[in-house]
């Protein structure tokens, strides 16, 4: 565990312990899958709404059952979004198929529900199950004009992130105050900082992915670093990059891509837009009575080795954790 997070090592470990042993006993390959698609340990990603618990000036004990079916939620939306991008040797439909990977993904769903259900009322139960119904709509949304695809400028994208990456995290955020009974100032807070987790989440997946052979630009996406390389209009460098983003095979051009990406200082701009959004949710998180210790060193474990992608090609060789081990568990 990263330094700063060791308080979050026995309780993500009952996390993962009541997730698995959510599953129904009828059906023990489903315990078997939840076993295996959750990192042991959890990574420090699956605090988050922990974290939001912990600003309330609640225990984190107390954040425990609305973390467990953030966990189903994650791995759920994890298997769906690896099926529609079909971009992870490692997804859970390579190991079962396709038809077997949606039909978990939808069972973990419903379990989520149950283990939401199952949270006393006192401790904001019908809000949560509500909030988490919005959540999922508002994340299909999302994640059907991601499928359309077509994304023809930056608030286009930039509305695709806010449906299926920002919506996830307020909802991850609004149940880890709500279950600690924060007051309606406090919970608003960490709605606020849910959503700019969600944001340096996107920013520093898109800009790893943008490394990858196989990441964004080999896939023709117009993500969070092409955007920022177009909005240099003044650099000769973005009129190629337009021309080959919107060509009707950006694919095939990936390679020189990432070389314009740099040459227009891209990923630096991406990184500083990153480093904005994180002041934005410690600031949120600064006004609740516990305060925002724990993001703050949740932000500095994932922040830790983002220098390296500023080098071309580094996220192939980077030696410290990979940022899509603490971080998204989805990409638009």
């Amino acid at each position: 565990m990263t330094a700063g997070l060791e308080s979050l090592a026995p309780v993500l470990a009952e996390i993962r312990r009541h997730a698995v042993a959510s599953a129904p006993p009828e059906w023990p390959s489903l315990a078997a899958v939840i076993d295996s698609v959750l990192a042991d340990p959890l990574p420090p990603h699956m605090a988050l709404p922990l974290m939001a618990t912990h600003a309330a000036g609640a225990s984190l004990d107390r954040g425990v059952p609305f973390a467990v079916a953030w966990a189903l939620i994650t791995a759920a939306v994890r298997a769906i979004d690896d099926c529609c991008d079909d971009d992870d040797p490692r997804a859970l439909h390579h190991a079962v198929g396709f038809g077997r990977a949606i039909n978990y993904a939808s069972a973990l769903l419903q379990l989520s529900t149950l283990v939401l259900h199952a949270i006393p009322a006192e401790l904001g139960r019908d809000d949560l199950v509500a909030e988490y119904a919005a959540a999922s709509l508002q994340l299909a949304v999302g994640q059907d004009r991601d499928l359309v695809g077509g994304v023809a400028d930056r608030d286009h994208y930039m509305r695709i992130v806010q449906d299926k990456t920002c919506a996830g995290y307020v909802f991850a955020a609004f149940g880890g105050a709500r279950i600690a009974g924060a007051p309606p100032a406090v919970i608003e807070a960490c709605r606020k900082a849910g959503y700019h987790i969600g944001m340096v989440l996107q920013l520093l997946d898109d800009l790893e992915s943008a490394r990858m052979e196989r990441g964004d630009l080999a896939q023709g996406k117009r993500t969070f670093p092409v955007w920022q390389g177009l909005a240099r209009t003044d650099h000769i460098a973005s009129h190629e990059l337009r021309a080959l983003m919107f060509d009707a095979q950006p694919a095939r051009h990936a390679a020189r891509i990432r070389a314009l990406l740099d040459e227009l200082d891209a990923p630096r701009a991406v990184l500083a837009e990153a480093e904005r959004e994180r002041r934005l949710a410690l600031a949120a998180l600064a006004r609740c009575p516990g305060g925002n210790s724990l993001l703050a060193a949740y932000f500095d474990a994932i922040f830790a080795d983002t220098a390296e992608l500023l080098v071309p090609r580094a996220a192939a060789r980077r030696g410290g954790v990979p940022f899509l081990q603490l971080g998204a568990p989805r990409r638009p």
